[in-house]
This record gives C-alpha cells, sequence and structure tokens, in this order.
C-alpha cells in the first residue's frame, strides 16, 4: 500500500499519514477497517517525516499553486498529529491549499476548529446515504451515525472549512440516496468556499475501477 507522499504530475499532491480507519465500507477499495481479512500490519507516519518530504517535493515542482491534499489508504481523520500536519503544510512555501479526505466521523467540534486555525480549506466528506439504516450498511458499523456527520459538516461551515459531499455510488444499493444527498448539501450551502482546481502538469488517464463509483456534490 502507498504511503507518504504521493505526486501523479499534476498541482495536487497527496499526503498519505496512517492506514487506520474504524469504519468496513462494503465498497472500500484498500480492505481497511477492523473486518479487513487481509491486513496483517497498518502504519501511521511521523508528521516531521511527512513535512520534510512535502516540502522537498513542492520546491521540485517549482509552482506556487500546490494543493496538499491528505487522504490515505485509511481515514486521516484517525491521524494523531493531524493539527500539526495541515498547519506545517500550510506553512510551506508554495502551497496554496490544503484540503482532506474524511468521512468525519471520528473528529468533534473542537478538533475541527483547530484544524480551521491550522489552515485547512476544504473537507471532502464521505456521505453515501442520508437513511440511517443503510449509511450503517454501506459503512460495515453498526454504530455510525450519519446524523452526527452532517451536523459536524454543518460546524466545519460555520468554522470557514469549505466542504464537497464526495458520496460513493453503489448501484442498486444506494440510487435512491444521491439526489437526497445532493439536495442536502445545497440546501445547507456545501461547496460555496473557495478551492484549488486540479491542473494536469504532464499526460494522465484515471478510470473507475469496479461496481461503485465516486459522485461529487458541490
Amino acid at each position: 500500500m502507498a504511503f507518504g507522499v504521493v505526486d501523479r504530475g499534476t498541482n495536487v499532491l497527496e499526503v498519505r499519514p496512517t492506514s487506520v480507519c474504524a469504519l468496513s465500507c462494503v465498497f472500500c477499495s484498500v480492505n481497511a477497517g477492523p473486518q479487513s481479512r487481509a491486513r496483517w500490519a497498518e502504519y501511521v507516519v511521523e508528521a516531521e517525516a511527512l513535512l520534510s518530504a512535502l516540502e522537498e517535493v513542492v520546491r521540485f515542482k517549482k509552482t506556487d499553486d500546490v494543493e496538499v491534499h491528505i487522504d490515505g489508504m485509511g481515514d486521516p481523520g484517525a491521524y494523531p498529529q493531524l493539527v500539526e500536519l495541515v498547519e506545517g503544510a500550510k506553512a510551506i512555501r508554495g502551497v496554496a491549499v490544503v484540503s482532506m479526505q474524511t468521512r468525519l466521523y471520528m473528529l468533534d467540534e473542537g478538533r475541527i476548529r483547530r484544524l480551521a486555525e491550522a489552515g485547512l480549506d476544504r473537507f471532502n466528506v464521505s456521505i453515501d446515504a442520508l437513511d440511517p439504516a443503510l449509511a450503517r450498511k454501506l459503512a460495515g458499523a453498526g454504530w455510525y451515525n450519519v446524523e452526527r456527520v452532517l451536523q459536524l459538516v454543518k460546524t466545519a461551515l460555520e468554522a470557514g472549512i469549505n466542504v464537497v459531499i464526495s458520496p460513493v455510488w453503489v448501484p442498486s444499493l444506494n440510487d435512491e440516496e444521491m439526489p437526497k444527498i445532493a439536495k442536502w448539501a445545497v440546501e445547507n450551502g456545501v461547496g460555496r468556499g473557495g478551492g484549488s482546481t486540479r491542473r494536469c502538469l504532464s499526460r494522465s488517464t484515471s478510470r473507475t475501477r469496479g461496481a461503485a463509483a465516486s459522485t461529487c456534490c458541490q
């Protein structure tokens, strides 16, 4: 599994600090979570090492509009040095935007506000269903509370962090949830903040693998 700093030839650099995730989503492409039958170890990378490598890669790219996107083979919200990582990334010359992919469930209001103060510009939040029972089924966790996640999205917006909702559409399972999620996003001001646009620095091709497809509400 890939971790550390990932450069795919655009102005977006992926930073992957951890593989830890408390959910076992039914569509997970990296087999994360407590129900995984393939993983025998997890990783957590020290923030100092990540920031050192990140600064070197940003300097190599010689551009001033880099977006640092914190994601992972798990959920970066579980990373204990997340605030320090965001603050350090935002301080690097050439970094314009710091964003983060998350399911948001492991954060609380206080930590979200600290992330805003550290300079986090955007959350890409995975919400796959508004129906509580279906959301729990897709997350592979009986304790998962989508209503709590929706409230945390509102907290993030109030703190000045832009939010993009990026549900995973699983045909025949959550088809009817897609328009509901889009409607909720519009009604709650999701996606109205700033953010960088991915700019290709080299030719690349992306494909959606498997039955699940990621969509975007902004």
